[in-house]
């Protein structure tokens, strides 16, 4: 019934010669009747065909699927038009409207003419459009609601409202619009692009006007803030200061490097503590350097001299030929880390933080023996007081067999290619034992047998007895159950310390 009426209204007045004001149409008027109409089954808000829907003035000079605005140019060749003289859209319309449609196009498809604002006052695209006067009068109409024109003495929404306002439900409310969370001042209501806080904005609307994107992207996605680049800022745009000034000030922070960082404005260079690291763009270039950039182009991989070996050993972001990263909190937080960044041996070595034993062959009967308390990193290893001592991190398990594995004036021995300890702890310079050297990479064959490391009992001159614990020998540093003798937990604290002890543990 609408079209019927409409195209009526049309046919009448192309027969009416008259001296009246021959507005252009617009789309609250005329057009978005049409556009529903004859379009919406195909072009609705859900899910639309070539992401193209008419069913608001936004949607509606939006862009198409290849990325054309589509009532641009203003000529019959714009998208919205061109397209019903295809086969599969003829017929959609009648000739009336589609030169009203024709019209609405090459006039500027405007929104809606009213009293209060001018035709084109929605549309980012023109010169009435509100953001470019509210930026040419400082923002001004935004906090001050006793000037004239003050967007708070009519529209709910706005930052400031004069006191006793009223709420009319015949003018929309600012955040009809502007729904981000921060309302009319949201960062992406100047900057972005709807929950996008950064440019470019929509070039649909904003074409030439929409911003420079660059690297914004890249650096959001890798959690950077726009502090970091521009400094803080007011929330209240306009008022002062730096937001708002209509330039876009670049003010490096403390983790771009502060005030040895620069950016050449010219070029779009920008020299970075996060960047310039010896790699291969250690300047990179805001807009032809978009990213995704690769280890090499910060630092090499491995950097100059640096420890030649797979970079997950000492890295744990990091795969092991330094090509890719797995996204974690560490990398380009300004600090070298080293493991899980917990500052910790078990950073690199361990289970993190100071859990610093590996899980690998017989540290776990190191680390929780079950007939002696825990062996010290220090009898096997030389273990640095700092990070670049010599004979740490070069890639190479430094064995130097000190301690407990020289009691009793035993030489210890680690022999790397059989994998095998002589050493005290294990019984070297003892008899009988049932494994005459335990092998490191077979922890199974000595964990907790008694005979392992000594006889059982021992070789003469001890005594061909087999009651360990009674009170005259070893007394509660041993038990014996059915399957034969244990060490007990107040034994675990005295045996295997470098001596014999007789008379039980304390």
């Amino acid at each position: 019934m609408k079209r019927v009426l409409l195209a009526a209204f049309l046919l009448l007045a192309g027969c009416e010669t008259r001296d009246v004001d021959q507005r252009p149409p617009t789309y609250a008027d005329e057009v978005g009747v049409v556009l529903v109409d004859a379009c919406a089954e195909c072009h609705g808000p859900v899910a639309p065909e070539a992401d193209y829907d008419v069913t608001s003035f936004y949607a509606s000079i939006g862009c198409v699927t290849d990325g054309r605005a589509a009532v641009l140019p203003p000529d019959a060749s714009a998208p919205v038009v061109a397209v019903l003289s295809r086969d599969d859209h003829a017929g959609l319309v009648e000739p009336g409207e589609l030169a009203l449609l024709t019209t609405w196009v090459t006039t500027g498809a405007t929104d809606q003419g009213g009293a209060q604002h001018p035709p084109g006052f929605m549309d980012p695209r023109g010169e009435s459009f509100h953001g470019w006067d509210l930026r040419e009068d400082s923002w001004d109409l935004l906090y001050d609601p006793t000037l004239p024109g003050a967007c708070g003495q009519c529209h709910e929404g706005s930052p400031t409202r004069p006191e006793g306002a009223g709420i009319s439900t015949s003018i929309p409310d600012c955040t009809t619009c502007h729904d981000g969370p921060g309302g009319v001042l949201d960062c992406a209501t100047c900057h972005g692009n709807g929950a996008q806080a950064f440019p470019p904005r929509d070039v649909c609307y904003f074409g030439d006007r929409a911003g420079e994107g660059g690297a914004h992207a890249t650096h959001d996605t890798e959690g950077y803030d726009c502090v970091d680049c521009h400094g803080e800022r007011d929330d209240q745009v306009g008022r002062g200061g730096l937001h708002g000034n209509g330039s876009v000030e670049v003010e490096f922070g403390e983790f771009a490097g502060g005030a040895d960082a620069s950016y050449d404005a010219a070029t779009g260079a920008c020299t970075v503590y996060c960047h310039t690291r010896g790699g291969t763009l250690e300047t990179p270039r805001w807009v032809e350097d978009t990213g995704p950039l690769d280890c090499q182009s910060c630092h090499l991989s491995p950097p100059t001299d640096h420890f030649v070996g797979p970079c997950n050993l000492c890295h744990t972001e990091a795969n092991a030929d330094g090509t890719a990263l797995s996204g974690g909190p560490l990398h380009l937080n300004g600090v070298v880390d080293f493991g899980d960044g917990s500052g910790g041996c078990g950073g690199c070595h361990g289970a993190g933080g100071d859990d610093a034993w590996p899980r690998t062959h017989a540290h776990d009967g190191h680390r929780e023996p079950t007939v002696a308390l825990q062996a010290s990193c220090e009898s096997c290893h030389p273990v640095p007081m700092e990070l670049d001592d010599p004979g740490h991190m070069d890639g190479v398990v430094q064995i130097v067999l000190t301690g407990l594995a020289a009691a009793r004036g035993v030489e210890p021995v680690y022999d790397d290619a059989a994998n095998t300890c002589v050493v005290a702890c294990h019984g070297e310079g003892l008899e009988g034992a049932a494994v005459p050297l335990p092998v490191w990479t077979a922890p199974e064959e000595v964990a907790g047998r008694c005979n392992a490391c000594h006889g059982l009992p021992p070789a003469a001159p001890h005594p061909d007895f087999e009651g360990c614990a009674s009170t005259l020998c070893h007394g509660g540093e041993v038990s014996h159950p059915p399957g034969g003798p244990e060490i007990t937990e107040a034994g675990r604290t005295i045996h295997v310390d470098g001596m014999i002890d007789f008379g039980g543990a304390p």
